[in-house]
């Protein structure tokens, strides 16, 4: 499925900025100078422009930039299919079939993840990594500690994640008494961490970086409604995975239970979940923000599944039949998401192809992932709001060039309608021309 519908463009901002980044690191710089180095999602600061995001994603991703951009793709199955190889090793471990890391490789939402340049399947891969490690019937500290602390160099929102696991490592280790091996964790913890806080000082004059920009806000008032929706979604994409994970008797239950109940609350009380396909498909990709935790439930998931599938007596062929009907729907999926893509390359061929021809360009912040220097686009001015486009409109008009203005979506909608100009609507673009002088 992955190589047919191989991924023909970015559609969220955040890959706009990962990619941005990781192109200017795979020119050896870590912040960019270059004109076309900014885009949506990204800071400037006094050293050149920076994703907003920790650098991990954009180091993953910079050794792709050396060749045509589109290999980025490969890194996301990559990281899928070396999460499922470790599920399986869990599961093994386990004395389960292997072959349930299947529930990992054909659930939906990282089969949707994986498809894109997000962090959120690096995270995945780094934290089903820690638990692997910390096993205590094969325990490698300093990998486990590492790859905890490579989680939140990846994504910020890891941190509360990759901590809980740390202190139940450490807390298993000292209490067998195993003092060197909670050493080599803190160790291996420490080493991406300080790497982290090293890049943060040189690029931003602070270890800790109290002032970067969180994309979105907390509303515990409107919480329940998010809660009820994601208790809904953790229940049916694969059937009562929660309440598997809360009635567990795996031996190492403690760890799905707390990385589940700190996503659970800390995610209910944010903001935003992504719901604009409709059912089911909001089951799925509303399940976004869960991605770095589901190989790990998985494996602590199969405990309960097999005990209730010999309690009701599932036949080998209900469950063959039940596997091909997820993979008939990942493939429906894969479908709609492509088409999705699709209909983006085509925006970002029309904007390229325009921009090209315009002698300046300012582009309002959500239609900038369709513009980069890795697909020919040429620089331009970020417009953070549609306020700030209206602005830049009337300063246009008395410049001494032609200026296009370029939005998309809801900015773009209102961008027509607040411009009181003549505006040029296609594939979902809206594109405004001013000619330099005063209007006539």
């Amino acid at each position: 499925m992955w190589l047919v519908w191989y991924p023909s463009a970015i559609g969220i901002q955040d890959e706009a900025a990962y990619l941005a980044h990781a192109r200017i690191m795979a020119r050896g710089d870590l912040t960019g100078d270059a004109p076309g180095d900014v885009t949506v999602s990204m800071l400037e600061t006094p050293r050149g422009v920076v994703s907003k995001y920790p650098p991990g994603q954009a180091i993953l991703l910079a050794p792709t930039q050396w060749g045509p951009w589109r290999m980025a793709f490969v890194v996301p199955l990559l990281l899928l299919l070396a999460t499922t190889w470790m599920a399986a090793a869990a599961l093994q471990r386990d004395d389960r079939s292997p072959l349930w890391a299947a529930l990992v490789l054909f659930h939906p939402t990282l089969l949707l993840y994986a498809r894109t340049l997000m962090s959120d399947l690096t995270v995945a891969a780094c934290l089903t990594a820690a638990f692997l490690w910390s096993d205590a019937r094969r325990t490698r500290p300093l990998l486990a500690g590492l790859a905890l602390g490579v989680a939140p160099a990846v994504r910020m929102a890891a941190l509360p994640l990759a901590g809980a696991l740390g202190i139940i490592l450490l807390w298993r280790l000292a209490t067998d008494g195993r003092f060197r091996a909670v050493t080599m964790a803190v160790v291996g913890a420490l080493i991406p961490l300080a790497a982290l806080g090293a890049y943060n000082a040189f690029i931003f004059g602070e270890v800790w970086v109290r002032r970067a920009p969180m994309t979105g806000y907390f509303d515990w008032a409107t919480s329940p409604g998010r809660a009820l929706f994601y208790l809904a979604a953790l229940n049916l994409v694969w059937p009562l995975l929660a309440v598997a994970i809360v009635a567990s008797r795996h031996a190492r239950r403690l760890e799905a239970q707390v990385v589940l109940g700190i996503s659970f609350v800390l995610f209910s009380g944010y903001y935003f979940v992504d719901r604009r396909f409709g059912l089911p498909a909001d089951f799925v990709v509303g399940l976004r923000f869960f991605v770095p935790i589901l190989p790990i439930l998985v494996i602590v998931y199969v405990e309960r599944l097999e005990i209730w599938m010999l309690r009701m007596r599932v036949a080998p062929a209900a469950l063959a039949v039940g596997l091909a009907t997820v993979i008939a729907g990942d493939a429906a999926l894969v479908l709609q998401h492509q088409r999705f893509l699709d209909a983006t390359a085509e925006r970002r061929e029309i904007a390229v192809t325009e921009a090209n021809r315009a002698p300046a360009v300012v582009v309002h912040g959500s239609a900038a992932e369709l513009l980069s220097p890795a697909w020919g686009a040429p620089p331009f001015t970020l417009a953070n709001s549609v306020a700030e486009m209206l602005a830049q409109i009337d300063v246009a008009q008395h410049g001494t060039h032609d200026v296009l203005f370029i939005a998309q979506g809801v900015a773009g909608d209102s961008l027509a309608e607040r411009a009181h100009r003549d505006v040029r609507r296609v594939s979902g673009l809206t594109l405004l021309r001013v000619p330099s002088g005063p209007p006539q």
